[in-house]
């Protein structure tokens, strides 16, 4: 299976298909290096892959786009169309809680946690 490519990233989040080519790349960098890939089942396996293609379009939604709000709206003004999100309570003191992708990720760690040893 080894590295993931964006055409995997957009399979699963197709809203990423306009991230900018240099910002892919460097995303793609970070996903298919982040991970300690014995603790997915080695670098065959589906749960390694699928946890790159949501770190990957987790960090695309945060760092390609400007769509990554979400979540309960907190408060609002007109003057300048200021809003503020709440993160769901579960994740909220990470990071990955803060877009879908992120929080599908934190639920593949939780798997991979449960069977012992270190991720990150």
């Amino acid at each position: 299976m080894a590295s993931i490519t964006w055409s995997d990233v957009t399979d699963y989040a197709a809203e990423l298909s306009t991230v900018a080519v240099g910002v892919q790349t460097d995303i793609l960098a970070l996903a298919n290096g982040y991970l300690k890939v014995d603790c997915f089942g080695g670098e065959s396996g589906i749960k390694l892959k699928i946890a790159r293609i949501n770190i990957a379009a987790h960090f695309g939604l945060t760092l390609g786009t400007t769509n990554g709000a979400h979540g309960q709206v907190l408060s609002e003004e007109l003057g300048d169309m200021k809003r503020q999100y709440g993160k769901q309570a579960m994740f909220a003191d990470s990071e990955f809680g803060s877009t879908k992708y992120g929080r599908a990720y934190l639920t593949i760690l939780a798997g991979a946690n449960s069977r012992g040893g270190f991720v990150l």
